[in-house]
């Protein structure tokens, strides 16, 4: 007599032990990585920002045929986004709703390749209508005088970060 096949669907308790064993394992390890790049650090943050911002305003400057220009005001501490078209009302809205970096963290200066080194008081970087942008380098400092570089290239729509003061002679 033949015994009717028995088929068996699903995993045994042994196999899911393992595989959540696995998977606690590589968190375990992955983890600590992901929260050094996304850390709450301030400056970070602010990088994040301003990574977020400028491919954005590259775009924005192609599809609404405007010039773009994003705007550091050193001593105040603030950035904000402006365009040619912009009424003087609008202009003191968008500097009012500026970007605050967080009270650690400063713009040092803005280094445009060619050009001067600019630390005090406003300067600007533009996005133009054809879909590219001023090459500077942003320059932000912390508390502890630690100093990171921001790089934007006029024709590529990523931003490069370093955790170190970078030059155009580098």
């Amino acid at each position: 007599m033949t015994r009717p096949s028995c088929r068996q669907d699903g995993f045994t308790l042994i196999e899911l032990v393992v595989v959540t064993a696995l998977i606690t394992l590589m968190l375990f390890i992955a983890v600590p990585r992901f929260q050094v790049f996304f850390s709450a650090d301030d400056t970070r943050q602010t990088a994040r920002w301003l990574m977020h911002q400028i491919p954005r305003l590259k775009d924005r400057a192609v599809q609404e045929q405007k010039v773009f220009l994003l705007n550091f005001d050193f001593s105040g501490q603030i950035a904000w986004v402006s365009h040619d078209a912009m009424t003087e009302e609008e202009l003191q809205t968008a500097v009012a709703s500026g970007y605050h970096p967080p009270e650690a963290v400063r713009w040092s200066d803005l280094e445009f390749v060619g050009g001067p080194k600019i630390s005090s008081d406003r300067a600007a970087i533009r996005f133009y209508r054809k879909g590219y942008s001023d090459r500077v380098l942003i320059h932000l400092q912390d508390d502890s005088d630690r100093q990171f570089s921001i790089l934007v290239e006029p024709f590529l729509s990523n931003v490069a970060f370093y955790d170190r003061y970078v030059n155009f002679d580098d």
